[in-house]
């Protein structure tokens, strides 16, 4: 007797929803009540592409392709007309076709407005996902109107998919300042999506209500309480991003009691995917901060972890233990390399690193390579401040000059800077020559580090005190570097924990 496939439920799942299986069941079965077979097998399709959509999105759950991959197979071998096109769309166990895949989305579209049931929910995902099409300009010509008008669509039929870019698309090309109207809908839109569960919506309503001038709204006012509230969902939900989110907040205390343990305890959470987190394990470890024992070889095993996942201050901090032989064995060349790979954040650590190095036995000629690509990066020239602060720095320890100068008047620069030199002990010499380079100035910006080479040399006696040496050889290394002194604003160099 010839047999056909059908889905049918089983008891729920360990995830605690209702699963499907394949049975097989005679064809005369399904002749005999075709009806309610028939219903059996459409249920059960949309049963799998739910889970399928929900897995690969992050809706309800941790984003999951491969549990999405799984699902949506199931689902098109189950008939889910959807299904199939997504497994088209994505060459999962079929050859990849995305023109038939978005003809398919296209003509379930079409019909979402008389659909019912089963076919109507194939149908809001068919819409989302042709909108995808359109603005990725896949299995379509890519058309970015098209795109916006299916996630309008979508939105309206309350997918969540669609809710939140739609919204995105509101926030980005119609709301901002002087359009509080446009950026209320998007805000709407965005924690209607949150509601549902899904993980973007939360994460970007986390960093929306920390900070919401950087979306360039003014309606909003910062809510650290609000933002740390969806990372709590969003955690809840096993989103990486989001424990590191909040990992951060524990560590600094910020909208929480600080709480150095659960900080851990988060990064700990992000660090499967979470470069940055597998930096702050590693700096725990180095600190002994929220662990049980300081570990500072499984600190710098974290650190060379984040280094491989492209964290540029893991290799800066890693760079500090080659070159103080901290966990590892001193190795300059290796300190030289980290330090190199750690230059190009956007923070100006390569100005940082360059300091770092003149503190270490490394060839002159290695500083002279750092030299010329800060000047190749900073054309114009580092602007004098932060030249100053950086070089403090390297003698009187970062403690007391970490608050950012940009917007400070030159007398209030001037008077922080005299500030902190005088708490830290130093020779009468060491201490007037470190006060004439926070007030030095050139006529020419060629001129000022040979310049302060000479103002060097008129401290008599200044070579005979403990730091004096290192203070001229720290300008010997960096001669070549072009100075500033008409930007007094500095390069934000944040603190590098």
């Amino acid at each position: 007797m010839e047999t056909v496939g059908i889905v049918s439920r089983d008891k729920d799942d360990k995830d605690g929803q209702p699963t499907a299986k394949r049975r097989k069941i005679s064809s005369t079965a399904v002749l005999g009540d075709s009806k309610h077979e028939i219903q059996v097998f459409h249920e059960d399709s949309e049963l799998l592409t739910t889970r399928a959509w929900n897995a690969y999105y992050g809706i309800k759950e941790a984003k999951n392709v491969k549990k999405a991959r799984d699902f949506f197979i199931k689902a098109a071998m189950a008939g889910g007309n959807f299904a199939k096109a997504m497994c088209k769309y994505k060459a999962w166990n079929t050859d990849r076709d995305r023109q038939d895949a978005a003809t398919t989305f296209m003509n379930l579209a079409k019909g979402l407005e008389d659909a019912t049931g089963v076919e109507r929910q194939a149908a809001i995902y068919a819409t989302s996902m042709l909108s995808k099409c359109y603005k990725l300009g896949k299995g379509t010509p890519r058309d970015s109107k098209q795109g916006n008008y299916y996630l309008r669509i979508a939105a309206d039929n309350d997918d969540a998919y669609g809710l939140y870019h739609h919204g995105q698309v509101v926030l980005m090309e119609n709301g901002g300042v002087e359009k509080d109207q446009e950026t209320k809908e998007a805000i709407s839109l965005i924690k209607r999506a949150a509601d549902k569960g899904y993980v973007c919506a939360l994460l970007f309503l986390g960093s929306f209500f920390e900070d919401p001038g950087r979306y360039g709204t003014l309606l909003f006012k910062s809510n650290i309480s609000k933002a740390i509230e969806n990372w709590k969902k969003a955690a809840d939900l096993e989103a990486e991003d989001a424990h590191y989110h909040l990992g951060w907040c524990y560590e600094k205390g910020d909208g929480v009691q600080q709480d150095f343990k659960k900080s851990f305890e988060h990064y700990r959470a992000a660090s499967a995917k979470v470069a940055d987190a597998q930096k702050k394990i590693g700096l725990f470890y180095l600190h002994g901060q929220g662990v049980e024992q300081k570990d500072v070889k499984e600190g710098v095993q974290w650190l060379a972890r984040a280094v491989e996942n492209d964290s540029r201050d893991a290799a800066y901090h890693l760079g500090k233990c080659y070159r103080n032989g901290v966990g590892v064995k001193k190795d300059p060349e290796r300190a030289m390399k980290m330090f190199e790979k750690a230059g190009a954040t956007p923070e100006a650590k390569r100005i940082e690193a360059l300091f770092d190095l003149c503190h270490t036995v490394l060839s002159d000629n290695m500083t002279d390579k750092l030299t010329k690509s800060l000047n190749a990066e900073f054309p114009k020239g580092i602007p004098r401040r932060t030249f100053v602060i950086e070089y403090l720095k390297g003698f009187l320890g970062p403690q007391d000059l970490k608050e950012d100068f940009e917007n400070e008047p030159e007398q209030e620069f001037i008077g922080h800077c005299v500030w902190a030199i005088d708490q830290v002990s130093l020779c009468y010499e060491e201490v007037e020559f470190l006060n004439a380079v926070v007030t030095f100035k050139t006529k020419k910006d060629k001129d000022y580090i040979p310049g302060l080479l000479k103002l060097y040399n008129t401290f008599e006696g200044l070579d005979d005190c403990p730091l004096g040496p290192g203070m001229r050889q720290n300008l010997e290394r960096v001669k070549g570097l072009l100075i500033n002194q008409l930007v007094e604003t500095r390069v934000t160099i944040k603190n590098a924990g």
